[in-house]
């Protein structure tokens, strides 16, 4: 992306009028080009036509690094992991594109939504992978039997949260997420893990101080 986003800065002109040369030298050539069926023009055929060289080999270039990327992340074992690296480098690539007058001008937004749209799709799969699993083992359904709760059941429960909840904190704890905004935790996050704990230490005690204490 660095290379790309180089000889879009400085040398744009200059390629875009090589590729000009050699799209007029490929004209120029008795090539027939296959139609639709129905004799019309797809709309991808009109955005092609529309586009320029450079923008369209810009564009090739980016679909063989979506392409390699996508490949590359076959290669964990966990989902969420696989989230984690594509919206990292997707998220890199964006804000490359962003970062670049020329190129972000020649792109028309285009690639920049559906790329944002990708990397919200890779997010929710991330939450969906981890945390809505972890979050089930706090489901209150089946808890409650007759109007009370069942303490072996409760029991299982927490025994799974705090076995699945170490296991991803072991686990993730190594990975690293590259965009600031995704770190950017006090956003986001109301209670800290001690606050967790004693919430949950608390839990069925007829004490509701603590939350009461926390919101003021």
């Amino acid at each position: 992306m660095n290379y790309v986003k180089y000889a879009c800065d400085e040398y744009k002109q200059n390629i875009e009028q090589v590729f000009k040369d050699h799209s007029k030298s490929k004209s120029e050539r008795p090539t027939t080009r296959p139609s639709n069926h129905d004799g019309g023009d797809t709309e991808k055929d009109k955005e092609e036509d529309d586009q320029s060289p450079f923008v369209g080999q810009v564009l090739r270039i980016l679909e063989l690094l979506d392409s390699a990327l996508e490949s590359k992340s076959k290669l964990y074992k966990e989902k969420a992991l696989t989230c984690i690296f594509l919206m990292n480098n997707g998220s890199y690539m964006l804000q490359k594109i962003k970062a670049s007058i020329e190129l972000h001008q020649a792109m028309r937004d285009t690639w920049c939504r559906k790329t944002s749209s990708e990397l919200q799709n890779y997010h929710n799969t991330y939450k969906r992978e981890t945390w809505m699993k972890l979050l089930g083992c706090l489901n209150v359904e089946g808890l409650n039997v007759n109007g009370k709760v069942v303490k072996p059941v409760l029991k299982e429960r927490f025994k799974s949260f705090n076995a699945m909840f170490d296991e991803m904190h072991k686990t993730q704890s190594s990975w690293v997420v590259n965009d600031k905004q995704l770190r950017q935790t006090e956003k986001y996050i109301k209670f800290q893990h001690d606050d967790i704990e004693a919430c949950i230490e608390e839990l069925f005690d007829g004490n509701s101080g603590l939350m009461a204490r926390m919101k003021i």
